[in-house]
């Protein structure tokens, strides 16, 4: 998803792992994404990814999503990947 992403919104990967390299703060990666990205429709690109499901995946998508979340196979299939991203940083943080 995060390469879908980086090309809706036209941003290089490489480019911006250059600059998440080069600055110190979370806050100074937005400000670069803010002065280098395409965001004329990122509410429309948001609500597309945030109602993404599980079920919704291709077996290639699943089988990387396993790589990851150990568990990708009992999870709901009515559950958004971004419900499933959540849950995983609140069991990490």
């Amino acid at each position: 998803m995060s390469a879908y992403v980086l090309r809706k919104i036209k941003i290089d990967s490489d480019a911006l792992s250059e600059a998440v390299a080069a600055v110190a703060t979370e806050s100074a990666v937005e400000a670069w994404l803010a002065a280098h990205a395409e965001l004329s429709d990122v509410e429309k690109l948001n609500q597309r990814i945030s109602s993404v499901t599980i079920g919704m995946l291709g077996p290639e998508s699943l089988a990387l999503m396993g790589h990851f979340y150990d568990n990708i196979d009992q999870r709901p299939k009515s559950e958004t990947v971004f419900e499933l991203l959540e849950a995983d940083d609140s069991r990490l943080g």
